[in-house]
């Protein structure tokens, strides 16, 4: 977040404004949240800040996927949250996508039903998939386990030894997605305001940008890995980690049809409506390095993934890298997103920790979230209360 002087912070140029509902953060989370407030409650006067512009942050630098589950598979979170909470945390997901393709228009955010894999790397990953996905069709949801010779014709690949294909997911331009639902929420939106502090005034939360002041009697602080920032409580739910990706010059031919997810989430790829194909992943080979909110390209990690498609997509041909990025993630302990109260305002609420899932639970996550403002609470609230961790 960049610094602003005494001179700056103090000469404002903007009329202070009053709000029904102050919406920190136009990620995905942020711009959800506006959305059903408009659908559920039109005539509230929402506002929405950003230090940036909407999607600016992970949610406009992802790989456009949207997928059922978690950040883990269905094994390990059935071994470590439980069978019942894994089944409800999963099914959020699904109705995350399923509320996606009732409530936007497909060409608009260019989103296409094409399925995804989960691809193992090793034999071992094959076996892990294998499991995790007989627990997940015990449960309900779908899908078809592939051996290594069709999976690799299916996927334009090489050196897989099997894929489970999940028929349910699909893709998205991520930043069309945000900004189609921005428009529809008929919310005031606010880029390149970062708020550099806040403060309660009465029954107000009132957020200090370097341009004005905006006054609400309930805001929404969804920032992700930015939280820590602003607001310290949540410094220990919250942790930023850096995801890097790039793309490649377009190519007339489809090769990869469906988006793929390999060796345990931590390399992914899609192929875009262009022909691009966009690659990220390879953290785990530089865990140390990736930490922290710097939007700085990692050299040997680039590498990285350019050696992972020349291995197992050797079919793919030497395509020109035209772009690098990154992306800053919030991950919390368990993987798992994490809702609070503000401790010094009870009307106000937080949201992060999406653990590189944000597109997976945001849009749904908004529901939620917009269920807490007018309510005080919501139905599937406890699975994601930040107080799991302290009783």
């Amino acid at each position: 977040m960049p610094t602003v002087s005494i001179w700056q912070s103090t000469y404002q140029t903007l009329p202070n404004l009053q709000a029904d509902v102050v919406i920190v953060g136009a990620g995905i989370s942020g711009v959800a949240t506006a959305y059903w407030l408009r659908k559920t409650r039109p005539t509230l006067q929402v506002v929405v800040l950003d230090a940036g512009d909407i999607a600016a942050g992970a949610s406009g630098r992802n790989a456009g996927f949207l997928l059922q589950g978690t950040a883990n598979d269905y094994a390990t979170d059935v071994a470590t949250l439980g069978r019942e909470v894994t089944r409800h945390l999963w099914q959020f997901t699904l109705e995350n996508i399923a509320l996606i393709q009732a409530e936007t228009d497909d060409t608009a955010i260019a989103y296409r039903q094409t399925g995804s894999y989960v691809a193992a790397g090793t034999p071992q990953e094959a076996e892990s998939i294998q499991y995790a996905a007989a627990l997940a069709f015990e449960d309900g949801f779908e899908g078809q386990w592939l051996p290594p010779q069709i999976a690799n014709a299916r996927m334009n690949a090489e050196r897989f030894h099997g894929a489970l294909f999940i028929p349910g997911n699909g893709r998205v331009h991520s930043v069309k997605l945000l900004r189609y639902l921005a428009e529809k929420s008929g919310a005031t939106f606010l880029p390149h305001h970062p708020v550099m502090r806040y403060e309660v005034m009465g029954e107000d939360i009132v957020a200090h940008t370097p341009f004005r002041q905006i006054s609400a009697p309930v805001s929404v602080w969804a920032m992700n890995a930015w939280t820590p920032q602003l607001l310290s409580e949540t410094k220990q739910w919250i942790q930023p980690i850096r995801a890097q990706m790039l793309s490649t010059a377009p190519s007339s031919v489809e090769l990869c049809p469906a988006p793929i997810y390999s060796h345990e989430g931590y390399f992914y790829l899609r192929q875009d409506d262009a022909g691009a194909l966009l690659l990220g992943g390879a953290r785990h080979l530089h865990r140390a390095a990736e930490v922290g909110y710097e939007d700085i390209i990692n050299p040997q990690l680039q590498s990285d993934l350019e050696a992972y498609l020349h291995n197992f997509f050797p079919a793919f041909g030497a395509h020109q890298v035209l772009n690098r990025w990154t992306g800053t993630m919030g991950f919390s302990p368990d993987h798992v997103p994490c809702i609070g109260r503000l401790s010094a305002h009870a009307p106000s609420w937080w949201v992060g920790g999406y653990s590189g899932h944000g597109m997976s639970y945001g849009f749904r996550m908004g529901k939620l979230m917009a269920e807490c403002v007018l309510e005080g609470t919501a139905q599937e609230l406890h699975y994601f209360d930040v107080g799991r961790f302290t009783t």
